[in-house]
């Protein structure tokens, strides 16, 4: 009975290793200038425990965390590609806080606030096998497009 069990569970590893997409990190998008007004205007790179002031929107943009990172490594085949959770806070120009998480994944992946919409494109590093990476290292590369 024990030889039937390591023996299904040595075929699910080799069927899942064998057919799994590998995981892949974000393409980075060139940060450009607008040219009408739907399209992106801004690509944000912000460190962890940093934050970042839009003038126009009056917003204020601050990366307080990293809640969930259960991103499948570069050189590991996984059978999903997992997700990279950040925890924004969006402060106003009057002053209110409004928390936000975003993923690289799952939903939601963008929120709008001030009358721009933010999204996720990205969470640097991307981890890579063996061993975890310093936490501090994060950074959320933002999209924000006016509404």
């Amino acid at each position: 009975m024990i030889r039937l069990i390591v023996l299904i569970a040595c075929l699910s590893v080799l069927a899942c290793g064998s057919n799994a997409p590998r995981s892949t990190p974000t393409t980075p998008v060139p940060d450009r200038e607008p040219t009408n007004e739907g399209e992106a205007r801004d690509r944000l790179e912000i460190p962890l425990g940093r934050s970042v002031h839009l003038d126009t929107a009056h917003l204020t943009i601050q990366f307080e965390s990293v809640p969930e990172d259960s991103r499948c490594p570069l050189d590991v085949v996984c059978a999903w590609a997992g997700n990279g959770a950040v925890r924004l806070n969006l402060v106003s120009g009057a002053g209110s806080s409004t928390p936000s998480t975003l993923n690289t994944t799952l939903e939601p992946q963008s929120v709008v606030s001030q009358g721009v919409s933010i999204r996720l494109l990205e969470l640097k590093p991307y981890p890579v096998h063996p061993g975890p990476h310093d936490p501090a290292a994060y950074i959320a590369v933002l999209q924000v497009t006016p509404r």
